[in-house]
């Protein structure tokens, strides 16, 4: 290509870049074709029948056909990845198969980074959740020694005094010391322990409230 034309090489520039940008494939081009146009610059730079603003226009022609090459091979990376098929097309220069291979690498370390991180993440805090959860419960009932208390103490029986009743020192599974009951007079209906309430009842101060 060192030795083409500037109206030839401007030519199939053209071509190319009308191709690559109304098609969704990549289109076949010389393994060496961005050397090629790089040495042509390279040996025209100085050469007084071709302008500088001649040679910028190859330049811009190039990078279009470049970014559009670029596009094209971001997406079929990035369907590759997903459709787990990274057949590489045989319209790939060499240099382009190492930006395919390495995008599919990348996508796949950036969704072990944030996706599998995520999900681990989300299963720490649901832990972290119950472990809270756990230890607010504990400390709700940390005055409850074991789970038969905490029933106990929310079990209790409502009875109705058949006498006067004067104050008493009863036992409170809910509590490390004994509780101080009434004093009761004749007809009060209070809700006590169960186990005050029947023994109450067993000595015939109260019946039971149905």
């Amino acid at each position: 290509m060192e030795h083409i034309s500037f109206s030839k090489l401007i030519r199939e520039l053209d071509s190319i870049k009308v191709k690559e940008t109304t098609t969704t494939k990549l289109q076949k081009l010389e393994s060496d074709f961005y050397e090629k146009v790089h040495k042509f610059i390279e040996l025209n730079s100085k050469n007084e029948q071709i302008t500088a603003s001649e040679l910028e226009q190859i330049k811009k022609n190039v990078d279009k056909i470049y970014f559009k090459r670029v596009e094209k091979i971001l997406l079929d990376a990035a369907y590759s990845f997903w459709s787990k098929n990274s057949q590489v097309s045989s319209n790939f220069l060499d240099i382009e198969k190492e930006l395919f291979n390495e995008t599919i690498t990348l996508l796949e370390k950036y969704k072990k980074e944030i996706v599998h991180h995520s999900k681990k993440k989300a299963i720490e805090q649901q832990k972290n959740q119950k472990k809270v959860e756990f230890e607010t419960e504990k400390c709700d009932n940390k005055n409850e020694p074991n789970m038969n208390d905490y029933l106990e103490k929310r079990r209790k029986i409502p009875i109705k005094f058949l006498t006067n009743v004067p104050a008493f020192v009863g036992k409170n599974h809910s509590k490390e010391t004994p509780e101080v009951y009434g004093p009761f007079n004749y007809g009060d209906v209070v809700a006590l322990p169960e186990e005050i309430s029947n023994l109450i009842i067993k000595r015939g101060k109260g019946k039971k409230v149905v």
